[in-house]
């Protein structure tokens, strides 16, 4: 099945959306490999066309690429899922993952030119490893410190002391409330959704739940705003068994408006 309104070719697609089914390094719930398949579902239930930016995405050039290819080592995964978006991107594609946990995004920032990334998270994501893995869902944001990028972790409430320490010390890292996020102030950022910085309430089938979140209006909001000038584009850590369907639902949601307000078409 593909997703609703990303019925063009290969050659003439602008957006490219590719499922990510990773699900290796889990530390709370297991099934983010189930998400990509379940959002295409959810999307077929939406219309195509987004009022707010007077846009039908069946009017843009959107193709479905199917699933990444995901095994349980993750940094091996991270490391061939790179090269895939970085194939995209030199074919002048904007690549839109779903994921999948949140290691994905490594892959996605990695595979892209971007000059920063945008996280939207319920956790700070700066652990220099976990678990015995570098490449844990929990060790995202830190991995693009150490590439050189900045990192703005937005909606951020959870993180252990060495964490907010690290924050607080590196000047890469730039913690943002999502009323103080100034899309300006970004050239070519990756954004990266993890679906906990929502509160649980309006998606409760996440991997990793954590209350005193934002709600849908408030993430959406950010997501159009940065959309034009974003160079990639991921949402992550849906986790449909713990749920009755809204984070797929959500997730779709965000791909269908991510490519109205990325785009220049009708």
């Amino acid at each position: 099945m593909r997703f609703a309104g990303a019925d063009d070719g290969y050659d003439e697609a602008d957006y490219v959306v590719a499922g990510y089914p990773l699900d290796a390094t889990a530390s709370f719930r297991k099934g983010t490999r189930f998400a990509p398949s379940r959002v295409r579902e959810a999307s077929r239930s939406l219309e195509t066309y987004v009022r707010e930016a007077d846009r039908d995405v069946r009017n843009i050039p959107f193709y479905d690429y199917g699933d990444i290819d995901a095994w349980n080592d993750a940094r091996e995964t991270v490391e061939f899922g790179q090269g895939v978006v970085a194939e995209l991107s030199d074919d002048a594609k904007t690549p839109i993952i779903v994921g999948g946990e949140h290691t994905v995004s490594v892959a996605g920032f990695r595979g892209t030119d971007a000059s920063s990334v945008v996280i939207f998270d319920a956790h700070l994501d700066l652990k220099e490893e976990f678990e015995g893995s570098a490449y844990s869902h929990a060790c995202v944001a830190r991995r693009a410190v150490e590439d050189g990028r900045d990192v703005y972790i937005v909606g951020a409430r959870e993180a252990s002391r060495d964490e907010w320490g690290y924050a607080e010390e590196s000047r890469n890292v730039h913690l943002r409330s999502f009323d103080r996020l100034m899309p300006a102030e970004f050239d070519a950022p990756y954004v990266s959704v993890d679906l906990d910085v929502l509160d649980p309430g309006y998606a409760p089938g996440v991997g990793t739940p954590v209350p005193r979140g934002v709600s849908t209006d408030v993430l959406f909001d950010a997501v159009r705003s940065l959309a034009p000038r974003a160079v990639g584009f991921d949402t992550v850590e849906a986790c449909p068994a713990y749920g009755a369907g809204e984070a797929e639902f959500v997730t779709a949601s965000l791909v269908r408006d991510f490519v109205a307000f990325a785009s220049d078409g009708d």
